[in-house]
């Protein structure tokens, strides 16, 4: 974390898509949302936000902290769901569709029998 807090102006820009998905973000939504449903996403960032400030760390003895915390949380759920509404809006625009896991693993089920 200090290696962040110590370079914002790298951070604050996009560090982790690849130079496809930087020349068309929206490839890197469908891709995100054909790993992780919506609600998948809300489980791991709740045990997240649990196994933070329910830990022995000190960095959120604070109630601030806990606080802020949790905003942080609520926000990026906001930004997940406004994620999935632009990617299953415009992903014809990304050449790839969104595709239920589920739906994969069963008709892989399927195939095999």
């Amino acid at each position: 974390m200090q290696c962040i807090e110590q370079n914002r102006d790298f951070f604050d820009r996009p560090v982790c898509l690849s130079p496809e998905d930087r020349e068309n973000p929206l490839r890197a939504l469908v891709l995100y949302f054909n790993q992780f449903e919506l609600s998948d996403a809300r489980i791991h960032l709740q045990q997240l936000l649990y196994s933070s400030i329910c830990s022995d760390c000190g960095d959120f003895d604070e109630a601030s902290a806990r606080r802020d915390a949790y905003w942080f949380v609520k926000c990026t759920e906001e930004l997940l769901e406004a994620a999935l509404l632009v990617a299953e809006t415009n992903n014809k625009e990304a050449g790839i569709s969104l595709i239920n896991e589920r739906e994969i693993s069963v008709a892989e089920k399927d195939d095999d029998e």
